[in-house]
């Protein structure tokens, strides 16, 4: 959307929006016994907005342009890998025969205010300057749990909590 208010001076609004959701299988140890197999289901969701007030000042001599931008994107890309049956029998560890769940999730956000000027010294000549202030967000929540549900075991459920600090508690 763009409003010329006058010959000197424009409003332009940029809206913008993507999601994205996919799911990826892939064996990436290329054995015909599943040893990591992975599932992927990725998804993404992006919103954009951006604000620009522009304008000729100074007998034309002097073009602008300045305005706001936001930014966020939220999604996740839960994975279950395949039980690993034969590396449980090589190193002795127990839950290696059920299938592993990751769940997560992540956030990222933007934000930024900027301003841009273009000065006209002469017919070839221009000065041209500007500055930009942008504040990123970045979040990411990471679970990772065994599917013991898969062989009719009842899944328990624990909470890990942390101090003040971020020293683990026992």
């Amino acid at each position: 959307m763009r409003e010329h208010f006058s010959d000197a001076l424009s409003v332009k609004l940029i809206l913008g929006y993507r999601d994205l959701l996919a799911t990826n299988n892939y064996d990436p140890d290329a054995e015909a016994v599943s040893i990591a197999d992975v599932t992927l289901r990725n998804t993404s969701y992006q919103k954009s907005g951006e604000l620009q007030v522009s304008g000729t000042t100074l007998d034309k001599l002097l073009d602008w342009v300045g305005g706001l931008y936001g930014f966020r994107d939220n999604g996740s890309v839960p994975s279950r890998l395949a039980a690993q049956p034969v590396i449980a029998r090589l190193e002795g560890d127990p839950f290696a025969n059920f299938p592993t769940i990751e769940t997560n999730t992540a956030e990222n956000s933007s934000i930024a205010a900027f301003l841009h000027g273009e000065y006209r010294l002469a017919s070839n000549w221009s000065l041209a300057a500007g500055a930009r202030r942008t504040q990123d967000t970045r979040s990411i929540e990471d679970n990772a749990f065994q599917d013991l549900a898969s062989i009719g075991l009842s899944p328990q459920s624990c909470t890990i909590s942390a101090t003040p600090g971020g020293i683990p508690l026992g």
